[in-house]
């Protein structure tokens, strides 16, 4: 821009009849040839270029600020999905749980009718046990009556 601009002044003091390199200052260039003041035009320029900056950092910042939303949105679905996954997993093991619990409630409840059928069994045969015991002791009793009352039959003859 400043090449330019110098180079559009050298063909104006040209055209004027002032020979080139004749201006050893700028300024005084500037005002025999009727124009801007360089000083203020670069300022003006500069101006210029901060604003063309300004304006560019406020779209990229727009653009950044879309692309976090954009991230954000994808992060949330991400951590979304990840919850409903986890919480899937939590539901299949919670019934895993109740069905080994219901199957060891039902392992116990068996073991436990087995067990009362081995004792109500072995009542059984306890009390078998001792009606044969009482059976063998009463007819034992007898024939010791018998034998008795025998001896006491004979004793009396």
């Amino acid at each position: 821009e400043v090449k330019r601009r110098r180079l559009e002044q050298d063909k104006r003091a040209v055209e004027f009849g002032v020979p080139k390199g004749f201006f050893d200052n700028e300024d005084d260039k500037a005002r025999a040839l009727g124009e801007e003041n360089p000083e203020q035009l670069r300022a003006r320029e500069l101006e210029a270029e901060l604003k063309k900056f300004q304006h560019q950092m406020e779209f990229e910042a727009i653009r950044q600020e879309q692309v976090r939303d954009y991230m954000d949105v994808g992060n949330f679905e991400e951590r979304n999905q990840d919850e409903e996954e986890l919480a899937k997993f939590h539901k299949e093991r919670l019934e895993t749980l109740r069905q080994q619990k219901a199957a060891k409630l039902a392992a116990a409840k068996k073991a436990a009718e087995e067990e009362a059928r081995e004792r109500g069994e072995q009542a059984e045969r306890a009390q078998e046990r001792h009606a044969a015991t009482e059976q063998h002791a009463s007819a034992e009793q007898t024939a010791l009556a018998a034998a008795e009352n025998e001896v006491a039959s004979e004793a009396r003859r």
